[in-house]
């Protein structure tokens, strides 16, 4: 996007990659808001979507669970990158935005064990990511973001809406 490397900031998995400490203050007060701030009330989502790309974030997530990756969550095999400062660019607007990181989980066909009960499950194109046993990604049922955007009903409607049209061209 044609931003100088010094106004990027970026966090791998809750951790500062590129940025300064109080990028990564931004980034957790991002979390802390989307934890504790109703998000069906309109004038808490709009200060979120001042905050984050949501189609980004729609995007993110849409695929992560269209390609049945289990082993992701908000703080897990995430990458999340923002400018720090607004300009004339595009994307150089301050606004958070996920990237896809370590895919090796998705759509796979496998079996795994539980190390806590011993049970095995297999892991295929079938396997139910939103209502699964996830033995690594063990966040995603209490996802902070994904289900605190959720609680939005224009944010719900606009999450629906793109995952079926991402479903019915691009994953086709």
């Amino acid at each position: 996007y044609d931003i100088p490397k010094e106004d990027v900031v970026i966090i791998k998995e809750g951790e500062l990659e590129e940025g300064t400490d109080q990028d990564l203050a931004d980034y957790k007060d991002l979390i802390q808001f989307a934890r504790t701030k109703d998000l069906s009330k309109e004038k808490n989502y709009n200060e979120l979507k001042e905050r984050v790309d949501i189609m980004s974030f729609i995007d993110f997530y849409a695929t992560q669970l269209y390609y049945n990756h289990f082993d992701f969550s908000y703080n897990k095999n995430v990458l999340v990158w923002k400018s720090r400062t607004k300009g004339d660019k595009s994307k150089q607007d301050g606004k958070w935005r996920w990237m896809l990181y370590d895919f090796d989980y998705a759509a796979v066909n496998r079996e795994v064990s539980s190390s806590t009960t011993g049970e095995v499950i297999m892991y295929d194109y079938k396997y139910d990511t939103f209502n699964g046993n996830f033995l690594f990604a063990t966040d995603f049922p209490n996802d902070v973001f994904f289900h605190s955007f959720m609680k939005n009903e224009k944010f719900k409607q606009r999450f629906v809406e793109r995952f079926l049209d991402l479903a019915n061209t691009r994953f086709n």
